[in-house]
């Protein structure tokens, strides 16, 4: 893999809303163990290209594995003249679990099903 491109995980899932109907859409993990300036912007450049890509609906998600309590990057947008450009998203900060309460738990959630994860890079 040449530098200047990141390997990129992106699971295909089979959803079902609320109201009972089936949904397709593209779930965007991304993981980061420091703090990093450029990541919120990262978050927001693979999530449109990955809409562009597929022309479905993408979930973008950080796992931060760092150990910084403040660093929590979830929003990244730009704006000019009225027009405005945003992505809000979802982290899980990893420091704010206690690994024995994780390790207990009987929740099923966690357990992925009726999912395929296909990777893909991406030049920067």
């Amino acid at each position: 893999m040449r530098k200047s491109e990141r390997a990129l995980s992106i699971s295909f899932l089979s959803v079902w809303l609320t109201d009972g109907e089936e949904a397709w859409l593209l779930l965007h993990i991304e993981v980061q163990s420091q703090p990093d300036s450029g990541f919120a912007k990262r978050m927001f450049t693979y999530h449109y290209r990955i809409y562009d890509r597929y022309d479905r609906e993408v979930v973008s998600l950080a796992v931060l594995g760092d150990d910084q309590p403040s660093w929590r990057p979830q929003e990244y947008g730009y704006g000019r003249w009225g027009c405005e450009m945003r992505l809000r998203f979802p982290i899980i900060k990893l420091m704010d679990y206690a690994w024995e309460t994780l390790e207990s738990s009987d929740n099923q959630s966690l357990i992925p099903c009726n999912t395929r994860t296909s990777n893909f890079f991406l030049s920067m």
